[in-house]
């Protein structure tokens, strides 16, 4: 449920995203075997039931396995090449890795978003990009030896596109060519949560702000890095499959999917240059924001989604997430309408999909983010319940 005051703030953002910090209300339970059910109990637990045929020991992926190939750094996220100057990009979650040789290293950046700088494994000071000309000092006072960094996309998608122009290192050493190769694939398809809204934020009273948010702290980027998984996500706070948090059914996540840069309505993703072997769906809280839609119009525009990402993925494993913000009827309504939706997909044959409902947000015992979005505590936790479920999905 979202609380009265937040609405009209979080509609004029375009940020609303239904919640509410006190979980209540036992879902319906499912009596088909065959699709994992939650109810409040197993939302406690990593619980997924993954009926033995439909895991895909090895998890061979659509499409080959990159070469690779050396290269002076490595982009992870959906990227538009077509500009000389650089790589341009703006899903939540991007990351640059790059290697050098030296006792500093700086970032030519054309951005406005925030990123999460780790040099070596060490997290270093926050980077805040604000649209300046000249380098961004990311690593200094070093050892003289090679170094590995890493910058990760805090902010999502609305601060419009970054542009890597390059990196400058000490005397003009030069990046150390890498092969940074990862062999398991995950994409992330999400709203708010997923964006890691307001996890740094002290309590439920704050409001959205780019210092509170950051994707690094979101069960996403946490379950892709425990299993050492590159990670592409595409998620906008406030966006829902059937209809957005403000009602309007315009720039749904299932049209912004289809987008390099999600704010370009002129810009199409190929499809070809990456194939995750795992997909997670978590979307829904904002359908349910203005009250519980029919279910012949939010299964029906989750299930054509479903349809676009099997024809895109027809080896993916595919999970439907139910988040931890929703309670009460809504949470009922969503688990049965999900629930449904997922094994009509299995009985049709399409046994590489399977539901997993996250523990509703517990606020008394692990805090709340901003306007009442998951802590980091709860964003960890969702994280521990999606790692195993992969595992025994995939094989990992």
């Amino acid at each position: 449920m979202i609380h009265g005051g937040q609405v009209a703030l979080l509609l004029a953002l375009g940020l609303l995203a239904a919640g509410c910090g006190a979980p209540s209300g036992k879902p319906p339970e499912s009596d088909d075997a065959g699709v994992a059910d939650a109810t409040d109990a197993s939302r406690q637990d990593a619980g997924l039931a993954i009926d033995a045929g439909a895991r895909d020991s090895g998890a061979e992926p659509d499409a080959a396995v990159p070469s690779c190939q050396p290269s002076d750094f490595h982009v992870s996220g959906r990227t538009d090449d077509s500009d000389p100057g650089g790589p341009r990009f703006e899903w939540s979650g991007t990351e640059i890795r790059a290697k050098f040789t030296g006792t500093l290293l700086s970032v030519k950046l054309l951005s406005g978003a925030f990123f999460d700088v780790a040099v070596d494994g060490v997290a270093r000071a926050r980077l805040e990009a604000d649209w300046r000309s000249a380098p961004y000092a990311v690593a200094s006072g070093l050892v003289d030896a090679t170094h590995e960094v890493l910058l990760h996309q805090r902010s999502e998608a609305f601060y419009e596109p970054s542009q890597l122009l390059g990196f400058e290192t000490q005397s003009g050493r030069g990046l150390v060519p890498s092969t940074y190769c990862p062999t398991r694939r995950i994409e992330f398809i999400g709203d708010s949560i997923t964006c890691g809204y307001g996890v740094e934020g002290a309590n439920q009273s704050c409001d959205f702000s780019q210092e509170t948010e950051n994707h690094d702290l979101a069960y996403a980027a946490l379950a892709a890095r425990a299993l050492a998984a590159e990670a592409h996500t595409v998620a906008w706070s406030g966006k829902g499959v059937f209809r957005n948090g403000d009602g309007k059914a315009d720039e749904t996540i299932p049209v912004l999917w289809s987008r390099t840069i999600p704010t370009d309505g002129a810009s199409h993703w190929d499809f070809a240059r990456w194939t995750p072997d795992v997909v997670v769906i978590n979307l829904g809280t904002n359908d349910f924001a203005m009250g519980i839609p029919a279910k012949s119009d939010f299964n029906g525009a989750y299930g054509r989604f479903l349809d676009d990402l099997r024809s895109r993925y027809p080896r993916a494993f595919i999970f439907v997430a139910i988040g931890p913000m929703l309670d009460g009827a809504e949470l009922g309504a969503i688990h049965s309408d999900l629930t449904e939706l997922v094994a009509l997909r299995r009985t049709s044959g399409d046994t590489k999909i399977a539901l997993i409902e996250f523990a509703a947000q517990n606020v008394a015992v692990n805090g709340a983010g901003c306007d009442w979005h998951p802590s980091a505590k709860t964003q960890q936790l969702m994280a521990d319940q999606l790692v195993p479920a992969v595992r025994q999905a995939v094989g990992w």
